[in-house]
């Protein structure tokens, strides 16, 4: 039986518990049970921080495909506590939050005005090589990471998913290797020299843009990874000896000359009503997670030049964003 450890269903666990979940979900292991008892738990709860804590666990379930659970979510879990909830039903896309409109989110912790200020590098998606890879439309919705190593995060219309891209401008063939050697970063090889694993690279945007949405509170967001050649002339060697390695896992690495290479990353305005937006609790969401973009971006900067090994623990993971947030 798969259930979560009583320690995870106290109000003071919140950030451990969401990050419990979350991997707990990631390994596919089967919901059903955990949100029962969640939904036990909750109707004996007494107060409204624990009532909250649950609804952010019960959150995590929305993205399952057990349609009545989600449908009861609403209504039986706090789930007005919890930003950016929505569920597919009958081929029609629900929000949750929508049911209670006038109630804005309410976060764990704020983001600084280091974040709030920070402006991301726009004239990078108006660049020939942007334009190769988005459609026209999608590059409204495309935020810059770091826009020397062509790192970007693109979101489904619903902001039920992420992308992030790395777009790697090497032109020759090339060596892959992802062995980490004493203290240095995997490196990849070609006839000119050598450069950092773009797959490293974005695993660790990743890795930092997950912890962020932790800390503010955010419920569960599903995130891909891609890595793309963009230049004609570019050829993996010894590709086939890396599509199975466990670097590699979760993420999808496309050369220019891959018949999936064209418009990798294409349209989904036909997703979803704009209409559904309309209202100030989703717009709050939309402001939050573009702060939470933003703080990635600032958190990538500060470790992307180094020649070291990176292994982000959650010590080093506060250490690099801890002035990102307003202290509480």
């Amino acid at each position: 039986m798969n259930t979560i450890p009583k320690k995870y269903l106290r109000p003071s666990q919140t950030v451990a518990a969401l990050q419990h979940v979350r991997s707990w979900l990631s390994k596919g292991l089967e919901p059903l049970e955990a949100a029962r008892q969640i939904f036990d738990v909750y109707k004996e709860a007494k107060s409204d921080a624990q009532k909250r804590h649950l609804g952010y666990l019960m959150a995590t379930f929305i993205e399952t495909s057990y349609l009545e659970l989600s449908d009861g979510c609403a209504s039986r879990f706090g789930i007005d506590y919890v930003p950016q909830l929505q569920f597919v039903k009958g081929g029609m896309l629900y929000f949750a939050g929508a049911i209670y409109p006038d109630r804005m989110p309410e976060w764990h912790r704020s983001f600084s005005q280091c974040v709030t200020d920070f402006q991301q590098d726009r004239e990078a998606v108006n660049t020939e090589m942007a334009k190769e890879i988005f459609e026209e439309d999608t590059l409204e919705r495309t935020f810059v990471i770091n826009s020397e190593e062509k790192i970007f995060a693109y979101s489904d219309n619903d902001r039920r998913s992420y992308t992030f891209v790395i777009a790697d401008g090497c032109n020759e063939d090339v060596i892959v290797d992802e062995n980490v050697l004493s203290d240095e970063p995997p490196k990849y090889y070609t006839e000119g020299g050598q450069f950092t694993s773009p797959v490293y690279k974005i695993k660790l945007v990743r890795q930092i843009f997950e912890y962020i949405l932790l800390q503010i509170g955010f419920p569960y967001v599903r995130t891909k990874l891609t890595v793309m050649f963009y230049n004609q002339n570019v050829k993996l060697l010894n590709v086939d000896d890396h599509n199975d390695v466990e670097a590699w896992q979760g993420v999808s690495v496309i050369v220019a000359s891959d018949d999936r290479y064209d418009y990798c990353i294409v349209s989904s305005t036909d997703m979803i009503n704009e209409l559904y937006y309309d209202f100030p609790a989703m717009r709050e969401v939309k402001r939050m997670v573009t702060n939470a973009l933003k703080a990635t971006a600032i958190a990538y900067e500060r470790i992307c030049h180094s020649d070291k090994y990176i292994e982000l623990t959650p010590s080093m993971l506060r250490r690099l964003t801890d002035d990102l947030f307003i202290n509480s």
